[in-house]
């Protein structure tokens, strides 16, 4: 049997020492024997995002630690964050503690947790949710009651509808409008024949793409494996790049009109702009 009183005293060691390894494991032997002398130092220890393993372990531990009640506020009011320009998340900590290492009584102090997840639609919700809703004959009425009112799998929809798809889509938008304006603004110009040409290289881009896919498909070659496989994407390419010259050609040659110049740009960028928003939902 291991020697745990001889490991507690190297571990003490090891927090001397500078490898993250070593650290991550004292860290982590002295939250599993629960040491109360560490529950000064363990919110130092939980902001220091270089020891994932240790912050783990010490969470895991927080639920049946005497005399880690203020602590455990603590650390769990912090749960739900939203670093710096990025995304609202669960602390990947408190996530892999609930999944792999937590007890059932961590589960149940982590049910407000999962109820903010859900309210800031935060990254990890799925995660969570999955700990905490696994049948479990020692789960709360009230543990029981959240799992019921809360979907899963919800991270999916909030990717598609969050802020940062809805910015995506805006500068594409943006993008799109602005072709169309630079095309009104030079349609009289020697500008304007080069742009109607680019937008009409994008939509025959498109448009043979589209046709190859098709036409592989009509033909068998999208078996996905194999030689078939190998062709059907050669036939991808292929009608890509002959596309995009047919279609650049055709413009090329209507825009010496002006008056064509604006439709033309109108048109040949819209199939390439509905595929680009249409991407952001899926």
């Amino acid at each position: 049997m291991q020697d745990l009183g001889g490991e507690y005293h190297r571990s003490e060691a090891a927090l001397e020492r500078s490898d993250a390894t070593s650290v991550d494991r004292a860290r982590m032997v002295r939250c599993t024997r629960q040491d109360p002398g560490v529950l000064a130092e363990l919110g130092a220890w939980m902001a220091d995002e270089d020891h994932p393993l240790a912050r783990a372990a010490c969470v895991a531990e927080l639920a049946t630690w005497p005399g880690a009640e203020v602590a455990r506020r603590t650390i769990l009011a912090g749960a739900v964050r939203r670093p710096e320009g990025g995304p609202w998340e669960i602390d990947p900590a408190i996530a892999a503690a609930a999944n792999v290492m937590g007890t059932s009584e961590l589960r149940e102090e982590l049910v407000p947790v999962l109820a903010e997840a859900h309210a800031h639609h935060a990254m990890g919700y799925d995660r969570l949710r999955a700990a905490l809703c696994a049948k479990e004959a020692t789960m709360s009425g009230d543990r029981a009651r959240v799992c019921a009112t809360l979907p899963a799998q919800a991270e999916d929809g909030w990717r598609r509808n969050g802020p940062r798809a809805w910015l995506i889509r805006g500068f594409l938008t943006i993008d799109y409008g602005a072709a169309i304006a630079a095309s009104i603004a030079a349609r009289d110009s020697e500008a304007g024949r080069p742009i109607a040409t680019v937008a009409g290289v994008a939509g025959g881009w498109v448009a043979g793409i589209v046709a190859a896919h098709y036409g592989g498909v009509a033909g068998g070659l999208d078996a996905g494996k194999g030689e078939t496989s190998v062709g059907f994407e050669g036939l991808i390419i292929g009608g890509s790049i002959v596309g995009g010259v047919l279609g650049g050609l055709a413009a090329h040659a209507l825009a010496a009109s002006p008056g064509a110049r604006v439709p033309l740009t109108v048109i040949g960028l819209a199939p390439l702009y509905v595929i680009s928003v249409a991407s952001t939902f899926q």
